[in-house]
């Protein structure tokens, strides 16, 4: 008997050793795939692994980015439908890449995740008085998809845009007083192919 109970108890320590091991797995590969999504950077030549050589390309960009879902969709945009790629990391996205008009290359990329981390110090969320502190950057109303917001040009970056958004009393597609758009956060990082 009690050869018995030594045996159930040095089979029950190894099943728990080995579901401990398992969530042991577990939790490294979700640590690494945080640490890959952390490696994703906007610069001013791309973000991650994408850049201004790149073409437009389904196996291209989930070869590019392996450990996420990478799909493509169409959209229809003023009578124009063309494709779309997502790369999404459970469920949420977090780059939209667009084509140009031939659809062979890339022309732009919506960052709207602030998972996605940026060379120039403002990921998404941040406040437009945090990124232009002493002046007021050239901006301009959005329009099409950045109706009600302000994108503004980034800083020491022409190829990025910032798309702000907030809460603006009137109406107006305009863009608002400096003392309400300080107040404003990032809402989308727009790079653009130099």
């Amino acid at each position: 008997m009690k050869t018995l109970n030594t045996l159930a108890l040095a089979c029950l320590s190894l099943s728990l050793s080995a579901c401990n091991n398992e969530t042991d797995n577990n939790s490294h590969q979700e640590i690494g795939k945080e640490i890959k999504l952390n490696q994703i950077l906007i610069s001013r030549d791309g973000i991650g692994p994408i850049n201004k050589s790149m073409p437009f390309n389904m196996h291209q960009v989930t070869k590019a980015f392996p450990d996420f879902s990478v799909t493509e969709f169409t959209q229809s945009k003023k009578g124009v439908t063309s494709p779309v790629i997502r790369v999404s990391d459970e469920g949420k996205p977090l780059l939209i890449i667009n084509p140009d008009s031939k659809q062979q290359s890339i022309f732009s990329i919506f960052v709207r995740s602030s998972r996605i981390g940026n060379s120039l110090g403002h990921p998404v969320g941040t406040q437009y008085k945090k990124v232009y502190p002493d002046h007021r950057e050239p901006c301009t109303a959005g329009t099409d998809d950045f109706i009600g917001k302000v994108l503004c040009v980034a800083p020491n970056a022409h190829n990025i845009l910032y798309a702000f958004a907030g809460n603006n009393n009137t109406n107006k597609p305009a863009t608002p007083p400096l003392e309400v758009l300080a107040n404003w956060h990032l809402e989308t990082i727009i790079w653009r192919k130099p």
